[in-house]
């Protein structure tokens, strides 16, 4: 008979499945017994293990191959798995007649997952497919179990198990208990999405193949909400397609589990993912208490950047008056000092006046609107007159274009950027060059001027603020740069530097397309 993609899938499902706990409760018993076991006993554990593993590496490469065929399928299972099943079925006879008393619960589910994997290869697939996975073959042990659980698997966090299989669900409950998490378990994806509403949890161990709402839509489901976003989802499977993986991680899966799989990989694995969650949240926090600490900084940048002023204008004013008041008699020292502190007043009314223009650009919305960069051009050298002249600078620019943007904030890059290649212009007459270039989506605008240049280690930092590569022999405050970075970003685009010490500068930037 002809085994449909389903039907395959699902018997590939079942073989993983029992291999996946022959495999977990052995290195259990290897682990738990070592102390209390006779040396055979380990050396049977082992060889089971290798063994499981064996199995687990040729039932891979018989899956994948085109065999669909039921019979062959079977009887090409048999024929490359027989010999080690019969060495599994030996072990396991031996450990019955060996292994102490105290650890036969876990030994029953292994002869327990033995006969479901033999009955798997069998009987005709389609009968063993109609068989409940794992809850018709549990053994129910009243024993009680208690181990020694080591420092290093201890993995702090609450933890959600999705598994309709009692069996899985049962040897994962051992090898979490171990691990040290706090778990609750479920049997359908419903059942998930009620205990998360209930109650906070730091991953989800989720099966791929559930009643119901499988394991993807269960897990689109959970991505949906808001409040569940940084809880990790661990997918566990015994399919290993990687297209199967792929989706997973498509629809927000944080890791894709493999079964059968080694405990030390499961915990790893869980360690990882539980690690996120808390890495998440204490960036959120972070995140959280850095927009308030900023708020803040800007609220009393602004309100001591404005208050300033007034006191300023005052002192200014008052050393004026005192400047005009003093006889010609006393001589030139009074008065050079009284100008030595009006020109500091107006060096700090300037940093005052950049400083509240710097902490407006990053407070106040921008208001966006179509502008005439030649326009904004023509207003920033109406300002900068006085300097143009005293300096006979020659500025020339080609036609510029409309953008989407802040006037005032334009006016403020064009007014920074020109006034700093009047100011840097050295001894030479300042030769300042404005153009224009279309691009795909944005426009590249450049300003070119002749100045004494900027080395190159500086190109980054000059755009920082208060960062001053001269120190006070040249005036300025400080924040030119960063107001007009500040405004380029504002606006969607990027400013950056290409310089020549001795032979000039030129700033570009982007704006964006109408």
């Amino acid at each position: 008979m002809h085994l449909t993609l389903f039907q395959l899938a699902e018997f590939r499902h079942r073989v993983r499945s029992d291999l996946n706990q022959i495999l977990g409760y052995a290195e259990l018993l290897s682990i738990d017994g070592q102390a209390e076991m006779p040396p055979s006993c380990i050396a049977f554990l082992n060889d089971l293990q290798n063994a499981t593993r064996r199995i687990l590496h040729t039932s891979q490469w018989l899956f994948n191959g085109d065999v669909s065929d039921e019979a062959t399928l079977r009887a090409s299972a048999l024929e490359s798995m027989g010999g080690i099943l019969r060495d599994m079925e030996h072990c396991i006879g031996a450990l019955l007649n060996e292994l102490p008393p105290a650890h036969l619960s876990d030994l029953q589910r292994i002869q327990s997952a033995f006969i479901g994997l033999r009955s798997s290869f069998d009987q005709p697939v389609i009968e063993s497919l109609h068989v409940s996975r794992g809850i018709a073959r549990t053994i129910d042990v009243d024993e009680p179990y208690s181990a020694t659980v080591p420092t290093d698997l201890r993995i702090q966090g609450r933890l959600l198990v999705v598994d309709d299989s009692e069996a899985n669900r049962q040897l994962l409950d051992r090898q979490l208990m171990e691990f040290g998490l706090d778990v609750e378990m479920v049997e359908t994806g419903e059942a998930a999405l009620e205990a998360m509403e209930r109650q906070q949890f730091d991953c989800v161990l989720l099966d791929m193949m559930l009643p119901g709402m499988d394991g993807p839509t269960v897990l689109k489901a959970i991505r949906g909400q808001p409040d569940w976003i940084g809880v990790p989802v661990v997918m566990l499977s015994a399919l290993d397609e990687l297209s199967e993986a792929a989706r997973c991680i498509d629809f927000g899966a944080t890791d894709y589990i493999i079964r059968p799989t080694e405990r030390s990989f499961l915990r790893a694995k869980l360690h990882s993912a539980i690690r996120q969650k808390y890495l998440y949240e204490d960036c959120q926090k972070l995140g959280r208490v850095l927009e308030v600490k900023n708020e803040e900084l800007k609220r009393f940048v602004m309100v001591a950047s404005h208050d300033l002023q007034a006191p300023l204008r005052t002192i200014e004013t008052n050393l004026r008056a005192i400047q005009n008041s003093f006889p010609e008699s006393e001589g030139e020292t009074s008065s050079v000092l009284a100008a030595d502190c009006l020109s500091r007043c107006h060096r700090m009314s300037s940093i005052v006046q950049d400083l509240l223009v710097y902490a407006r650009l990053g407070q106040v919305e921008p208001f966006i609107e179509v502008i005439e960069l030649d326009w904004v051009l023509s207003e920033a050298m109406a300002n900068l007159q006085e300097a143009i002249e005293s300096t006979n600078a020659q500025i020339v620019a080609g036609s510029l274009p409309c953008v989407e943007a802040d006037f005032k904030q334009m006016l403020y890059l064009f007014q920074n950027l020109i006034g700093n290649a009047i100011k840097y212009a050295g001894m030479a007459s300042p030769q300042i060059l404005i153009e224009s270039e279309e691009r795909a989506d944005s426009w590249l605008l450049a300003i070119r001027d002749n100045g004494i240049g900027i080395e190159e280690d500086q190109w980054q930092r000059i755009f920082e603020p208060f960062h001053r590569l001269h120190g006070d022999s040249i005036p300025g405050s400080g924040l030119g740069l960063a107001i007009a970075q500040r405004a380029v970003e504002q606006a969607g685009g990027k400013i950056w530097v290409n310089s020549v010490r001795g032979a000039g500068s030129t700033f570009l930037f982007t704006l964006p397309k109408l």
